[in-house]
């Protein structure tokens, strides 16, 4: 082998960028949503066709999440301010659900300590590829803490007491030396923010708004009705121009309105009347999730 490498030594050349970076005069940034990642929660697929799901394959999804993010339009990325990565909620399997037992869910330590790892691998990564990363939090159902007296139903007061606050206050401690993450999760039910000239607002679906159970239409009418009645309070300057949901992922006929990493659980299966055969593949979630702000 030495006298292999003498003959034919290895030269080892400067790398170039395959793609070249594009600058101009548009201030962009790149918005991510993800949401209803249900880490922590299995499926087994000789219950649910064409669909398992697992740790592994929740860490391959995300991956996979992870690096479109990170690569789209890469040769725009010197114009870009940064990535905003929407953390839309049900990230966690948590200990809600229908006839749920521990047969088709982790330990709760596990999930929050999962998902933890998964966030904080996730963010670490966009760092290096984005300036900044701001990371607006709401809080969800299948997070909320459940007590004899609270949760049971469903929570009416202190939504911000859950299982994903307690995770994120993990996340966002792994980057309290990291001045280029910023974490936004205020105490209201949703979560309000700004970029350039434009109003995002932030939530899971299950409150504040309902977007109902989209699968052969989308009521547009009814759900811009609740976002005319939510701004119809506010200043000029504070009303709504984007609304980000989630909560939603059964099994569907054209479209997908949530890019869940779940996808069709036994569920879904027995609410929604289209065959778990119509499932959309998952690289369809990618372009559905990822924006460019001009």
């Amino acid at each position: 082998l030495a006298e292999a490498l003498r003959a034919n030594p290895v030269v080892v050349r400067q790398s170039r960028l395959l793609i070249k970076p594009k600058l101009g005069k548009v201030r962009r940034y790149t918005i991510a949503h993800l949401s209803d990642n249900h880490w922590g929660g299995y499926i087994d697929p000789r219950e649910v066709e064409l669909n398992n799901y697992s740790w592994q394959i929740a860490a391959r999804r995300t991956g996979k999440f992870a690096h479109e993010v990170a690569h789209y339009k890469l040769d725009h990325r010197d114009e870009c301010g940064g990535l905003v990565l929407n953390i839309g909620g049900d990230q966690l399997e948590g200990i809600l659900g229908h006839d749920q037992d521990w047969s088709n869910v982790d330990m709760l330590t596990w999930q929050l300590v999962g998902a933890t790892r998964y966030l904080v691998a996730f963010i670490d990564y966009q760092l290096n590829f984005y300036k900044r990363v701001i990371v607006p939090i709401t809080a969800d159902n299948h997070g909320r803490v459940q007590t004899p007296v609270k949760g049971r139903k469903r929570a009416t007061q202190q939504r911000y007491d859950s299982f994903i606050t307690v995770m994120m206050h993990g996340v966002a401690q792994a980057f309290r030396h990291e001045r280029r993450v910023q974490f936004i999760q205020p105490l209201t039910p949703y979560t309000l923010y700004r970029l350039f000239s434009w109003n995002y607002l932030l939530v899971h679906g299950d409150a504040v708004l309902d977007f109902g159970n989209p699968h052969r239409a989308i009521q547009l009418q009814h759900i811009a009705n609740q976002i005319n009645q939510f701004n119809a309070t506010r200043e000029a300057g504070e009303r709504v121009h984007v609304v980000f949901g989630g909560h939603v992922h059964y099994g569907l006929n054209a479209w997908l309105p949530n890019g869940v990493h779940l996808f069709i659980n036994p569920v879904a299966i027995l609410f929604e009347a289209s065959p778990v055969f119509r499932l959309c593949p998952f690289s369809a979630l990618y372009f559905q999730q990822l924006a460019s702000l001009q």
